[in-house]
C-alpha cells in the first residue's frame, strides 16, 4: 500500500477505534459502578478528556516515551473489558470503591484515548488539508458506529474481537515490523479466544468482592442494547444481574413476588386481565397465571425476557402475552383497554428510563387503564418511606389515586403500594391473607395513616422535572442497597 494511502487509512482506523473504545468503556464502566446516567457521563468525559490531556503533556516527549505510551495504550485497550471489572473487585474488597473509580478515570484518560492525540500529528507531518484530515477521522467515527451496530447485533464478543483486530492493524500499518505484528495479532487472537472464560472469572470475582456473594458461578452473559445481563448461580438459587446490579435473587425475593403480585392477585375477586410491567424472572407473571389471570407482560429489553423464560419461568400458557416495548409508550397508547391488576415489577429508578416509570404522569396513565376497583401494585424501592426515593414515589401515588395502602413486610425488606380508586379489601383482609402465608412481621398503613406519615416527613412527589436529582441519590443509597 502506498505511504499516503496507508496514512489515510490509519487516520480512519484511529477514528474508528476512538469511537468503539468510548462505547466499550462506557458499558464496562457503567456495569461496574452501579450504573446510572451520571456514571455513563463520567466515563464519556474520561474518553473525551484524553486527547486534551495528551496535547498538554506531549509537547516535549521523547520518541522512547511515546513508544512506551503506545505499548501501554495497546495493553489498556485490549484488557479494558476485563481490567476495569477486576480492579473494581479487588479495590472494593479493601473498601476502596471510590479509589477504583478515581484510578480508572485517571488511567483511562491517559491510555484509552490520549495516545492518539500524539500519534496522529506525528503520522501526518507532511502538508495536508485540515478539511481532509478531519473528514478522514469523521469517516472513521462513522465506520466505528456501523461496526458497533453490526457486531453488537451478533454478540458482544464479536464487537470486542473486531475492536482488538483494528488495534493490531493500526500497529501493523504504523510500525510495519513483523515481530510487532505477530505479537499483537497473537495477543488479540488469544484474548478473543479465551474472552468468555476470562470474562467469567472477572465477573465472578466482581460479584464475590463487590456484592459479597459466596462462590458465584456465571451461567450465561448477554449484552443487550440496553444493559449487560448476567444469570448467576448463587448459594440460594439463580439470580439476574442487570449492569452488575442484582435485579432478582431467588433466595430473598420470593417474598417480593408474593407481595407485588400474588397477594393483590389473590385478594381480587375478579381474576380477569393483568398487566405486568417488567419481566425479570417472570415469577410475578407466573403467580398471576396460576391465580387464573390472563397476563400481558411488557419489557423494553427482549434479552431480559428471553433469559427469564429460559432460566426461571418456563411459561407455556395461552393466557400469557409478552410485549417488547417501552412501558410508557405502551400504556399511553392502550386506548380504552383496562385491567383488573397492574403490577410494576420494574428496577429501582436509578436511570432516567426507569425513573420516568415512577412519575405522577405515568401513574395517571396507569389509573386510566385500571377497571373500577382494580389495583395498581407499585414497588417503592425502599424499606422505609422516610427514604427520599420511597417517600417521593408514595407521595406521587397518593396525589393520583384516591385510595392507597402500603404494606411493609420484613421478609421482603421493601414497602409495596396498593393503589386504586377504591381498594377492594381492607387492612383486616390483608392481615388475614398474610396470616395464611405464615407471614407475621409486617406493617400496614391505610391512606390516612400513609398521608400523615408522608406529611410529617415532608415528602414531595417525584416528577419528570427532577430525574437528575433522583439519579444523584443513587450514589447515596448504594451502601444501603449492598447491605441489603
Amino acid at each position: 500500500m502506498a505511504l499516503s494511502a496507508r496514512k489515510d487509512w490509519l487516520l480512519i482506523l484511529c477514528g474508528t477505534i476512538l469511537i468503539i473504545s468510548q462505547y466499550v468503556c462506557v458499558r464496562e464502566f457503567g456495569s461496574c459502578f452501579f450504573s446510572t446516567e451520571i456514571v455513563t457521563l463520567t466515563a464519556t468525559v474520561m474518553i473525551l478528556l484524553g486527547p486534551s490531556l495528551a496535547y498538554w503533556l506531549g509537547k516535549n516527549l521523547s520518541q522512547r516515551v511515546l513508544e512506551l505510551w503506545g505499548i501501554f495504550t495497546f495493553i489498556a485497550l485490549v484488557s479494558m473489558p476485563l481490567s476495569i471489572r477486576l480492579l473494581v473487585a479487588v479495590l472494593n474488597e479493601w473498601h476502596l470503591e471510590w479509589l477504583a473509580m478515581g484510578l480508572i478515570f485517571s488511567t483511562g484518560c491517559l491510555f484509552f484515548s490520549a495516545f492518539f492525540a500524539l500519534f496522529l500529528p506525528k503520522l501526518c507531518q507532511t502538508p495536508n488539508s485540515f478539511k481532509k484530515l478531519y473528514a478522514l477521522e469523521l469517516i472513521g467515527a462513522i465506520l466505528g458506529l456501523l461496526l458497533i451496530g453490526v457486531s453488537a447485533s451478533i454478540s458482544w464478543q464479536a464487537l470486542i474481537t473486531v475492536f482488538w483486530l483494528l488495534i493490531a492493524l493500526v500497529l501493523h500499518w504504523s510500525i510495519n515490523r513483523k515481530l510487532v505484528t505477530i505479537l499483537s495479532l497473537a495477543t488479540v487472537c488469544g484474548a478473543s479466544y479465551f474472552y468468555p472464560q476470562i470474562d467469567k472469572i472477572a465477573m465472578e470475582k466482581y460479584l464475590e468482592d463487590y456484592w459479597y456473594i459466596k462462590n458465584p458461578k456465571i451461567i450465561e452473559t448477554k449484552y443487550s442494547p440496553f444493559q449487560r445481563i448476567d444469570i448467576v448461580q448463587e448459594p440460594d438459587g439463580k439470580a439476574i444481574y442487570l449492569d452488575g446490579v442484582p435485579y432478582y435473587q431467588s433466595g430473598d425475593l420470593h417474598w417480593f413476588n408474593y407481595y407485588i403480585s400474588a397477594l393483590p392477585g389473590a385478594l381480587l375477586k375478579n381474576k380477569g386481565e393483568a398487566l405486568v410491567i417488567g419481566s425479570g424472572s417472570l415469577n410475578s407473571t407466573n403467580h398471576l397465571l396460576e391465580e387464573g389471570y390472563s397476563v400481558t407482560t411488557v419489557d423494553i429489553d427482549k434479552e431480559v425476557a428471553n433469559l427469564g423464560l429460559k432460566y426461571f419461568s418456563k411459561i407455556n400458557s395461552p393466557k400469557f402475552k409478552l410485549v417488547i416495548d417501552d412501558a410508557r409508550a405502551y400504556v399511553h397508547n392502550l386506548g380504552t383497554k383496562q385491567f383488573d391488576l397492574i403490577v410494576m415489577d420494574t428496577p429501582a429508578p436509578y436511570h432516567i428510563q426507569t425513573s420516568m416509570l415512577y412519575t405522577k404522569t405515568f401513574f395517571l396513565d396507569l389509573k386510566k387503564h385500571l377497571k373500577p376497583g382494580g389495583i395498581a401494585s407499585i414497588n417503592t424501592c425502599s424499606w422505609h418511606l422516610d427514604d427520599e426515593i420511597g417517600g417521593s414515589i408514595a407521595k406521587g401515588a397518593t396525589e393520583v389515586f384516591e385510595d392507597v395502602s402500603t404494606i411493609q413486610g420484613e421478609s421482603v425488606g421493601l414497602t409495596i403500594l396498593y393503589c386504586s380508586n377504591r381498594l377492594p379489601f381492607d387492612t383486616k383482609s390483608l392481615r388475614a391473607e398474610l396470616s395464611r402465608q405464615s407471614e407475621k412481621k409486617f406493617t400496614i398503613y391505610d391512606r390516612a395513616g400513609l398521608l400523615t406519615f408522608l406529611d410529617s416527613s415532608k415528602a414531595k412527589a417525584h416528577s419528570i422535572k427532577n430525574p437528575i436529582a433522583l439519579l444523584a441519590l443513587a450514589r447515596i443509597h448504594l451502601p444501603r442497597l449492598k447491605a441489603n
